[in-house]
């Protein structure tokens, strides 16, 4: 389990550096596409870390619903530009 677990995280932050290489924060705040990608990666990992951890999967709350914030507001900080 574990070794699927690590699998998949080096598997997400190899996408992700394919998917960012060449491209600056302009790029990302403009395209959609790339938003989607790297925020689903970022969730990707994040619950790698937590299952490894032996932790449940991040952004559940005690009722089973996910909660605002996490990979969905970073995504908003990045299209309104308040990540710096």
């Amino acid at each position: 389990m574990k070794a699927a677990l690590r699998e998949d995280l080096e598997n997400a932050c190899q996408e992700l550096q394919g998917f960012l290489t060449g491209k600056t924060r302009n790029d990302l705040q403009h395209d959609r596409a790339l938003q989607l990608i790297v925020e689903r990666e970022f969730e990707i990992i994040g619950e790698a870390l937590h299952r490894l951890q032996g932790r449940p999967p991040a952004g559940r709350g005690a009722s089973g619903g996910m909660e605002v914030g996490g990979a969905y507001g970073m995504g908003r900080e990045f299209r309104t530009g308040a990540v710096k």
